[in-house]
């Protein structure tokens, strides 16, 4: 979230989010599992992303987000983290341009602070609610039992959300139901 609305902030700042993959082109920025298309498709949606959809924050009265997963794959070249995990084949083919983290309570809570802050910049009046929704995986990188795994996320995003950034008020939701 804190990548697409920088890129609202300072649209000239984006990086090039899309990459190939052996079944064609995806944004890393996207959700996860959704196919590979031509990089021509690829480029087309991400302009609609960047141009159209994103800058809708702008009129929005308010913004809802929510924190899940903490395990995070960084893109070197990009300098972003991305939204899903790059395959076997892309990493073979860009040797250490990704790597994985864990992210901790401060990184969760810089990056919260960040994407409250941008608001701020785009839409001073919107509200923010943010939710805490533990995402279950199904695998982890981190070599711990899964069902831990799958715990963590809550435990570490949950506390971020108690800070309130630069001082202003927060409406904060939390569905945190596996602690």
């Amino acid at each position: 979230m804190a990548n697409e609305l920088e890129w609202v902030v300072a649209p000239a700042k984006a990086p090039d989010v899309l990459i190939e993959t052996e079944k064609g082109w995806i944004d890393t920025q996207l959700a996860p599992g959704i196919p590979p298309v031509s990089l021509e498709r690829a480029r087309e949606r991400r302009r609609f992303i960047t141009d159209n959809y994103f800058p809708r924050i702008k009129d929005a009265d308010v913004v809802v987000i929510t924190l899940g997963l903490i395990e995070a794959w960084f893109d070197t070249t990009a300098g972003i983290y991305w939204n899903s995990t790059p395959s076997l084949w892309a990493v073979r083919r860009n040797p250490g341009r990704f790597f994985f983290e864990s992210t901790d309570y401060e990184t969760n809570q810089r990056y919260l602070n960040r994407v409250h802050d941008l608001l701020q910049k785009i839409n001073p009046t919107a509200r923010l609610v943010v939710t805490v929704s533990p995402v279950p995986l199904t695998a982890t990188f981190t070599g711990r039992d899964i069902a831990a795994a799958n715990t963590y996320p809550s435990r570490c995003c949950g506390p971020s959300l108690k800070v309130s950034p630069t001082g202003t008020r927060m409406s904060i939701t939390s569905l945190a139901l596996n602690w």
